[in-house]
């Protein structure tokens, strides 16, 4: 299987060396040998388990292995927090951005699930636009700003989600269409002349500083515009025509979000695009959670006495 997966800020760390030295460090400790976690790492009593479910074709041993290595570093991750090898100062916080029917809120819910089964405590930062709160309260004033403005106010009131999130006892938020993924929808404005160069300009400015602080890594989910409208209809199974997700939206968007990469290379720690053109759901997952489990190491690497 081929992953088109580019990485937009590269980690000053030899990252599976680090997880090796890692894995020798938790597996020479008498009391984390003893543990339950270090048994669900282990997964020896589920092997045949799993062999059974996998069956023992090319393609399910290779998903296996990749599934198996995905486990690992969760709960060696998870192992070292819970041993205060590192600590993580505040939650971690992984964005995601991208092209319509991509998996985006499909992948969003495995990697909670994912997270949650090894004990991390997760948060959900729901798409604004989506939100009853959008429907029922912010609605009742769309009446009062014009196009340009109304986007802006959107850009605010997302942010003030990814705040309050920030205050409270989560390992990990994970933002389904945050503060970058709203400056992709000003570019779009500011293409289609609904928005002027210097308010695109000015609120790229005001927010790079909060996404610096917050954000650690951006994942933006591409399809291409055939790909997208395809799947829309599919998943939909209705052929009326589509409002918004056309060919000429999408393609607008996608331009968008290209344009912005150089931007969101300096405004987060790590951004990474994976085209979905050709990866199933599953496999959009499986390559996003191997991403970002790198990256919470990556950042917490320097933390470590042992590294």
């Amino acid at each position: 299987m081929s992953i088109n997966l580019e990485r937009y800020s590269k980690s000053p760390y030899e990252t599976e060396e680090a997880w090796k030295r890692l894995a020798a460090i938790i597996e020479n400790d008498d009391e984390a040998i003893a543990s339950d976690e270090y048994k669900k790492y282990c997964l020896k009593s589920e092997e045949s388990l799993l062999l059974n479910v996998f069956g023992t074709s090319y393609e399910d041993s290779q998903l296996l292995a990749r599934l198996k290595e995905l486990h690992e570093k969760k709960y060696l991750l998870k192992m070292a927090l819970d041993k205060e090898l590192f600590k993580l100062k505040r939650p971690f916080v992984i964005e995601f951005t991208g092209t319509p029917r991509t998996g985006k809120t499909s992948t969003i819910k495995v990697l909670k699930d994912f997270f949650q089964k090894a004990g991390f405590k997760v948060h959900i930062v729901e798409e604004l636009t989506t939100s009853d709160y959008y429907k029922f309260t912010l609605s009742n004033i769309r009446k009062n700003f014009n196009l340009a403005n109304w986007n802006l106010l959107i850009l605010s009131e997302t942010y003030s989600l990814l705040h309050k999130a920030m205050n409270s006892d989560a390992d990990i938020i994970i933002v389904d269409r945050g503060i970058n993924d709203r400056q992709i929808w000003n570019h779009c404005r500011y293409v289609a002349k609904e928005m002027d160069y210097d308010t695109m300009v000015e609120n790229q400015d005001l927010y790079a500083p909060m996404s610096m602080r917050f954000v650690n890594v951006l994942v933006a989910l591409k399809a291409s515009p055939e790909v997208s409208v395809y799947r829309d209809y599919i998943n939909s199974l209705a052929l009326e025509p589509r409002r918004f997700n056309t060919f000429e939206n999408i393609k607008a968007f996608n331009n968008s979000m290209d344009s912005m990469t150089e931007y969101f290379n300096r405004v987060v720690s790590d951004f990474v695009m994976i085209d979905t053109d050709n990866l199933t759901i599953s496999e959009t997952a499986l390559t996003v959670a191997n991403a970002v489990l790198d990256d919470i190491f990556d950042k917490i690497l320097n933390c470590v006495s042992y590294f």
